[in-house]
């Protein structure tokens, strides 16, 4: 399932825990907590990718 957030699409987000509750203070709460979560998982991959091109930057000057 696909998820916007803003203008943003993020695909395969697992909202399981969005359907154990209907009061809307909970459910906010949790997509949020969902989204910071996908935003952690995306900074750490930046990293990686950033430290990918370093070492291949490294490996053609060597």
């Amino acid at each position: 399932m696909n998820i916007c957030a803003g203008k943003r699409i993020i695909s395969g987000m697992d909202i399981t825990e969005l359907l154990s509750t209907n009061d809307p203070d909970t459910l906010r709460q949790l997509a949020l907590s969902l989204l910071e979560e996908n935003r952690k998982k995306d900074a750490s991959l930046s990293e990686k990718d950033h430290q990918i091109h370093l070492m291949r930057e490294a490996l053609m000057l060597a």
